[in-house]
């Protein structure tokens, strides 16, 4: 019977120890659910910035982009295209269209407003046009160099007047205006020419260049630093800065070696004062003095340069009378030389492909055939057929309209 009772005293026992084995681990896994409870949120919190959402699996979004926008367009005809581009000016649209015809169209009607699309336009015109258009929109004046250089300089002289010059009178132009030097992009000439006109003298400092530099200093001052210069050249190259802007042409007279600073220097008194006899310096040498007539006759249009020149300096004399025709749009010019095997050189650097060529000087021209050409050059650059009419000749005239429509119409292609 001991036995018995021993035997259920110990199953009681381990009774006991199940239940609470049992009590224990249901404690322990409440404790870790509420601590889980707790933590969870947190760190959910944490990686959404606190905002309690359950985070997701970022996904590629060009990727997906993509294939919407190209399940788009399989599902859009042309004319739903046409709508999306109009509506989000968006050349893209314009470009899934299976028309040629129909993607210029596209190009066209958002050209106005986006500078990709008007570069796509193939008609000349309407390119052109979008292409001010949109310099205009975003005031970005370089969107004109897509056209052929003289357009686009006459699409930014449209929004700045500047444009009408190049190189260093453009940037004068600019730093003038602008009242501002950075303009001139460390330009000798332009930093000395901002100076002189807004009297600042600190801008003097800013030259590289010594001669400009001196000249620069020496006006401010109005005294004579260029003759502190070591270097013969520079010297004398001051000298002339000096001269023409302080317009003391007395200066000039400073100059006694030979070459361009003396020529520069007197050619330029004489074509501001349109005298001649500015060229007869005694410290200007011969060869020097005809390079002297001729910047006369180039500076003033007045022919008595050219005529000044002894006939037997060929060379200078033909210089003088070519550039000036062509400067000027006189092929009788060429005929002043008294030489027709000169005259036949020299028309064609005058007449041919010469836009200064003007057709109230072909009348005078001697050799008819130069000026029947003449007529017919100066008809195209004109875009005026009526030119045609002063050829006397029938045939001679119907060349020159049927050269007139050919230019015309390959301009227009």
């Amino acid at each position: 019977m001991a036995s018995r009772r021993n035997d259920k005293s110990k199953l009681n026992i381990v009774r006991v120890g199940i239940f609470a084995l049992v009590v224990i681990f249901l404690i322990v896994m409440a404790v870790i659910f509420l601590q889980l409870d707790k933590v969870v949120p947190e760190v959910i919190n944490g990686i959404n910035g606190g905002n309690g959402e359950i985070p997701f699996e970022h996904y590629n979004e060009t990727e997906n982009e993509t294939e919407v926008t190209e399940n788009e367009s399989e599902i859009c005809d042309n004319e739903c295209l046409y709508a999306k581009a109009v509506a989000e000016k968006n050349l893209e649209y314009c470009e899934w269209m299976n028309n040629e015809t129909l993607e210029q169209e596209c190009y066209v009607a958002i050209a106005n407003d986006s500078t990709d699309a008007c570069l796509r336009v193939l008609a000349v015109g309407v390119m052109e046009k979008c292409i001010i258009e949109n310099a205009n929109r975003t005031g970005e004046l370089t969107i004109c160099d897509n056209l052929n250089p003289e357009k686009a300089v006459e699409c930014k002289v449209i929004f700045e007047p500047c444009y009408e010059y190049v190189d260093t009178e453009l940037r004068i132009c600019l730093a003038l205006k602008y009242d501002d030097p950075d303009y001139c992009e460390l330009d000798d000439d332009c930093l000395l020419n901002y100076s002189i006109t807004v009297a600042d003298k600190a801008i003097c400092n800013d030259i590289t260049g010594m001669a400009e530099k001196t000249a620069c200093i020496s006006v401010h001052e109005e005294q004579d630093n260029c003759i502190n210069l070591e270097s013969t050249a520079e010297r004398e190259y001051c000298w002339e800065l000096y001269a023409i802007i302080s317009n003391n042409r007395l200066i000039c007279t400073q100059i006694i070696s030979e070459g361009q600073y003396a020529v520069e220097c007197y050619s330029y008194f004489a074509v501001k004062t349109n005298d001649l006899t500015f060229c007869n310096a005694d410290n200007i040498e011969l060869d020097d003095r005809w390079d002297c007539y001729t910047a006369f006759t180039l500076g003033t249009g007045n022919v008595s340069g050219c005529d000044g020149i002894n006939r037997l300096a060929s060379t200078h004399m033909f210089n003088c009378y070519f550039e000036y025709g062509k400067k000027y749009g006189n092929p009788q010019a060429c005929e002043m030389m008294d030489d027709p095997r000169l005259a036949s050189t020299c028309y064609v650097g005058v007449i041919m492909n010469n836009t200064n060529l003007d057709w109230r000087y072909c009348g005078g021209v001697a050799v008819e055939d130069w000026r029947n050409k003449c007529y017919t050059q100066t008809a195209q650059i004109e875009e005026d057929i009526s030119i045609c009419d002063f050829i006397v000749e029938e045939l001679k005239r119907q060349i020159c309209t049927d050269s007139y429509h050919t230019f015309i119409n390959g301009k227009s292609d």
